[in-house]
């Protein structure tokens, strides 16, 4: 489908028209919206995980298309940007938030009774797909039940899908109700590896991005 469409405002200055409301980024489609080359754009970040924003240049050079401008948007954090020329960025300049995938199906972990220290009790466990352009919303919930003190959890990856290139996987302590990752950031499994915790989940992980709807923008263009 078709990008969806935000209204720039012009400005004049300080006697100029008040600031549009912000937008929220249309997480599937993405946005497009007038450029003038001197277009000012508001990236604001609402949510409490970071999210990466692409702007997408149109410029192609020797039958190569040139990269995308891509930016990472602190969690609860605004940043203006400018400087978007038309040569490289079009009249209609294009943007959109993370990857548009859908989240992973609920996982279906299993556990061993041997070859770990997984504590028994019960584990809480979501996944989410990972690509270039960062990561989606985690899955449902997929509990696994461990007994004993020798146990271990086993992951498996969610089904390869168009455009993912990893996944990340969030547990609970035992009975908990916060899910963290388990994989160093930026180093996400690949698709087709199942991921086993023999040892108890880490605490200390990120929590999964909240939904990429919380980033919004707005576009002014001074004259």
């Amino acid at each position: 489908m078709a990008p969806t469409v935000i209204a720039s405002t012009t400005t004049n200055g300080i006697a100029g028209v008040a600031d549009p409301a912000e937008v929220a980024i249309d997480p599937v489609n993405g946005n497009v919206f007038n450029n003038t080359g001197g277009t000012l754009i508001l990236v604001d970040n609402t949510d409490s995980a970071a999210h990466w924003v692409t702007f997408k240049t149109m410029l192609t050079e020797q039958g190569l298309a040139v990269k995308h401008e891509r930016v990472l948007a602190p969690a609860a954090a605004k940043w203006w940007y400018t400087d978007f020329s038309t040569a490289v960025f079009g009249s209609q300049l294009q943007v959109g938030v993370d990857s548009a995938l859908l989240p992973p199906v609920v996982p279906a972990p299993t556990t061993a009774g041997t070859g770990g220290t997984v504590l028994a009790g019960v584990y809480g466990v979501e996944v989410t797909y990972v690509n270039l352009y960062g990561e989606t919303v985690a899955s449902v919930n997929g509990p696994v039940t461990t007994s004993g003190t020798t146990s271990t959890i086993t992951i498996p990856s969610p089904p390869s899908v168009t455009d993912a290139n990893g996944w990340y996987a969030y547990v609970t302590q035992a009975g908990g109700t916060t899910f963290t990752r388990q994989q160093v950031a930026g180093a996400p499994t690949a698709l087709g590896t199942n991921l086993t915790l023999t040892a108890p989940p880490s605490s200390g992980g990120a929590a999964a991005p909240a939904g990429t709807a919380m980033v919004k923008l707005k576009v002014i263009e001074p004259v």
